[in-house]
């Protein structure tokens, strides 16, 4: 008759503390309780599935119901640690709840409670997936719970701790089981195939932990189903476990990103078919991917942590591999793909067709929109900054796959100098007049400050902060630049303000002590005080408004200008329209009629189709 085989999880189940792999933390703690004496009524056990939850709760109940207890060490041989090792103890109840989650269930517990201990020290409860327990059932246990009878100990376990009542968790002491490092399930799985005699290569071992995800029961199911293999005398090969496990290995992983990386939709075409068609999903390929993404983000943003590869759990050379690739990606590009590809695999889901999917999926994030974009176009912002400032920068076009040709940057137009005191309107009748309007432009230019004065201010910008240079070349004029002053005038009050209460004047202060070596006095002042500041250092009699600051405008904002000052004239107009109807009345409206006008009261009129009414 042949004899029932033990599978391997359940022959190498914990029987001890000691045993216990990955849980240091629980199982001291349990250990100096029971020392101590400190037994609570009630324990809850999270974690993941195969951490030890329920084996903790059988030691547990060992280590209490032992003949030589409570003890933190049970000897195993008695008769209350065999029973309990066979799961047929009279004092110690495990339940089920995904079978037995009803009120009836529930209160069958409240009364067997009742009963006292017959062979050990302790009635004890293991309720599995107490999760599963309907609201009622969780009500009806609640006053047990809070109040139970003496020598009554509860032990919970669950994997979805969240989906526990919180009245429950509150009465119960809580003990969290963590996921399992890799290197901690290598060890174990090796000692286990010494035990067996299994004859397997340490490869293969690493990737049944990497596979088990934390789960050192699912590792030793792994093993003990790739052991079958291994007949003859075979030592058993990472390609034996990945055929059994129908796992994407990690270098048909990397060859796939790096045909993402590279764009080259050939490659990929081909290594898709070669994966499905040696049996693996088209789903299972996507999951893999992402978790190989997912590592690649680590690497990316945390490149010099010591313990990378605890956080990664994959081998040395796939480690070194990731490294590699990550150079390609952007980070935020990175996450980007891992967000596409979470939607996509909802969608892989609910498809007949996953094999074209797959394939759909996969060429669409290879031509995904280039990050490098962004970059260019930050460089060409860059660059209009540092043309505002007066620097002479080449702009390049930035370059899109698949868009329009990039049309040459063109040469901006030259700003034209206009007095904003004095404002020009053109008239309809003197178009002739717009050259003469560029030579009184090219005498204004001549008119301006020595040259010295203008290198010294275009070296004082040069030498400022990138984020401050724009505004003082475009809203400031220099007036003197000396070692013992700087006199700057600014374009309004409101912009005089903004500069002491912002960091501006900060940054102008360091600049011209980084240009002088010294700190020097700095003077601003409005466009409206400048005039006065100009006679006090230079009072020639022949200085003209036009000689004023002049802020650096363009054509827009020089028409915008000559707009303001149009519809002042206009205000100004309409007040001299008002004074002529409060004329006395013995003045004849004749004379009223007859009088003359500006030329520019006469476009407005004609413009807006307007006449004088009394």
């Amino acid at each position: 008759m042949l004899q029932s085989y033990t599978p391997l999880y359940r022959k190498y189940r914990p029987q001890s503390f000691g045993d216990l792999v990955g849980q240091e933390v629980v199982s001291t703690a349990l250990c100096n309780a029971i020392e101590l004496g400190k037994i609570s009524h009630a324990y809850l056990f999270t974690g993941s599935r195969g951490t030890g939850k329920t084996s903790s709760a059988r030691i547990l109940a060992k280590s209490l119901n032992c003949v030589e207890g409570p003890t933190k060490t049970p000897c195993g041989k008695c008769p209350n640690c065999v029973d309990i090792t066979r799961g047929n103890a009279i004092d110690v109840k495990e339940i089920d709840a995904a079978s037995n989650n009803g009120v009836a269930d529930a209160r069958d517990i409240i009364e067997k409670v009742q009963f006292v201990p017959v062979s050990g020290k302790y009635k004890i409860f293991i309720i599995d997936e107490v999760h599963m327990l309907s609201k009622e059932a969780f009500n009806a246990l609640l006053k047990t719970l809070e109040e139970p009878p003496k020598n009554l100990v509860f032990i919970l376990a669950t994997t979805e701790s969240h989906k526990v009542l919180e009245t429950i968790v509150s009465r119960c002491q809580r003990f969290d089981f963590r996921k399992i490092k890799a290197k901690d399930i290598s060890k174990r799985l090796e000692y286990i195939a010494v035990q067996e005699k299994i004859k397997i290569s340490k490869d293969a071992i690493e990737l049944i932990a990497q596979k088990a995800s934390g789960g050192l029961r699912d590792a030793i199911a792994l093993l003990d189903q790739a052991s079958v293999l291994g007949i003859n005398g075979n030592e058993i090969s990472i390609d034996d476990v990945l055929s059994i496990s129908g796992a994407v290995s990690q270098d048909d992983l990397y060859a796939i990103t790096e045909a993402l990386a590279k764009k080259q939709p050939d490659i990929l075409i081909e290594l898709i078919n070669k994966i499905i068609n040696q049996g693996n999903e088209p789903l299972l390929i996507l999951k893999e991917l992402v978790s190989y993404f997912r590592n690649m983000l680590l690497v990316k943003t945390a490149p010099n942590t010591d313990k990378i590869s605890d956080l990664l759990a994959v081998s040395e050379k796939t480690l070194a591999q990731i490294k590699n690739l990550s150079q390609d990606f952007e980070i935020i590009e990175i996450a980007q793909i891992i967000e596409k590809m979470a939607e996509y695999e909802v969608m892989l889901k609910n498809t007949t067709n996953q094999m074209m999917w797959i394939e759909v999926i996969l060429i669409s994030i290879l031509h995904r929109q280039d990050i490098k974009v962004i970059k260019d176009l930050e460089k060409r912002v860059s660059a209009l900054e540092a043309r505002g400032a007066g620097q002479n920068t080449v702009i390049e076009p930035v370059k899109i796959q698949a868009a329009a040709k990039p049309q040459p940057a063109q040469e901006p137009p030259k700003p034209i100098v206009q007095t904003v005191s004095e404002p020009k309107i053109l008239e309809k009748s003197e178009p002739e007049k717009e050259p003469a309007k560029t030579i009184q432009t090219q005498a204004v230019q001549e008119k301006q400050p020595n040259n010295d004065l203008m290198e010294s201010w275009k070296n004082l910008l040069k030498s400022m902060d990138a984020s401050v240079t724009p505004f003082y070349s475009q809203m400031a004029s220099p007036i003197e630049i000396s070692r013992t002053n700087v006199t700057i005038a600014i374009k309004t009050e409101t912009w005089l303000k903004n500069i002491k209460e912002s960091n501006k004047l900060n940054q102008l202060e360091l600049a011209v002590k980084n240009f002088f070596g010294q700190e020097v006095k700095i003077n601003l002042v409005t466009f409206d005080e400048q005039k006065d500041v100009k006679k006090k250092l230079n009072p020639s009699p022949d200085k003209t408004a036009k000689e004023e600051f002049q802020p650096n405008i363009g054509e827009e904002e020089t028409a915008i200008i000559d707009t303001i000052q149009i519809e002042q004239n206009f205000d100004i107009e309409i007040e001299e329209l008002q004074e002529i109807r409060e004329i006395k009345t013995e003045t004849p409206p004749a004379k009223v009629k007859s009088k003359k006008f500006s030329d520019e009261t006469e476009m407005i009129m004609e413009l807006f189709q307007g006449k004088v009414i009394d």
